[in-house]
């Protein structure tokens, strides 16, 4: 069909509404054809996207490293940027130490205090050795110079790798190979809470059951350093209440001083007994000395000293 000029402003008036319509869904789909491939500021975003470098890939991370905008898997922690700007590649959190065994020394274990005592309470006390022939830990044979000192015991082990196991669980393993080591154990007590005849007495008795591996330590010289005024509270000492510190009996006015003298006992002697350290040497030149010149230090020290405890037998004295 031919259409004259005169015809088509006619035939656009006759369907304008049409034409409109076409023209409004025509810019439509345009500009969201023009959305896919344009950003906001005209640049072509796909095309930059395709060409774009790999920054992972030029600086060598491969797989391995975080982007800071990518969520990471549990249990992964960031770490801090260094100076240069680069960030962590998933550090491990840090670790916190456990609260029990060593405190928070805070305080030690059970097993640990065990030990401690073993180490620090036992010379000074009676050493029984337990006897037994087979090793707690391992139940093997024992090899005569591996022992364990618990609770004045001494305790036979096949190896060196056993003392610490031994210590983590010390009345369960000995109930294994040694049922009776508790009767041991209250000899020791006894004996270590007994003085003089008595404590000689319960000593012989356990010896007849048990190998005495250490005898108990004989108490050392003491004397007292005669303060008329208590170095803690400065009050008149109350004549039942004391101290000893370093081979000294210091007197207090009541039983709370005690704890708060051995906290600072130098600083403490020196407002009411500045000759504390003449008394100090003294003790220590007779428990140093033997025979004949030990019986004259001791005979000098009683000029001006109280001897509260005499001393124990000197290693010559039995020769």
């Amino acid at each position: 069909m031919s259409l004259s000029k005169n015809s088509i402003p006619d035939v656009i008036r006759a369907n304008r509404r049409a034409f409109a319509v076409s023209i409004i869904v025509g810019a439509t789909l345009a500009l969201g054809v023009r959305s896919m491939f344009v950003d906001a500021d005209g640049t072509m975003a796909m095309a930059e996207a395709s060409t774009a470098p790999d920054h992972h890939a030029e600086a060598g991370h491969g797989d391995h490293g975080h982007d800071a905008s990518m969520p990471m898997d549990d249990g992964d922690v960031a770490a801090p940027a260094d100076e240069d700007g680069h960030g962590g590649h998933g550090a491990k959190p840090e670790e916190k130490p456990e609260e029990g065994a060593h405190g928070a020394h805070g305080a030690h274990g059970d097993d640990a205090s065990k030990a401690d005592t073993a180490k620090k309470g036992g010379p000074k006390g009676v050493l029984l050795d337990l006897g037994n022939a087979n090793c707690p830990v391992m139940d093997g044979d024992v090899n005569g110079k591996t022992f364990t000192e618990w609770r004045g015991l001494r305790v036979g082990h096949c190896c060196p790798g056993c003392t610490k196991k031994f210590l983590a669980d010390p009345e369960t393993q000995l109930d294994k190979v040694s049922p009776k080591w508790r009767d041991a154990a209250k000899a020791v007590e006894a004996i270590d809470a007994a003085e003089g005849a008595k404590q000689e007495k319960l000593l012989a008795k356990a010896a007849k059951k048990w190998t005495v591996v250490r005898k108990p330590a004989v108490p050392g010289l003491l004397i007292d350093v005669g303060n008329t005024e208590c170095p803690v509270m400065g009050g008149e000492p109350d004549g039942k209440t004391f101290s000893e510190w370093r081979g000294l009996r210091v007197n207090h006015c009541c039983g709370m001083c005690g704890k708060k003298f051995l906290a600072n006992p130098e600083a403490l002697l020196d407002e009411v007994a500045p000759n504390w350290r003449d008394a100090v040497a003294a003790v220590k030149s007779v428990n140093d000395a033997e025979g004949k010149d030990r019986k004259k230090a001791l005979s000098a020290l009683r000029k001006k000293w109280t001897v509260v405890r005499e001393p124990a037998p000197a290693a010559t004295d039995s020769k």
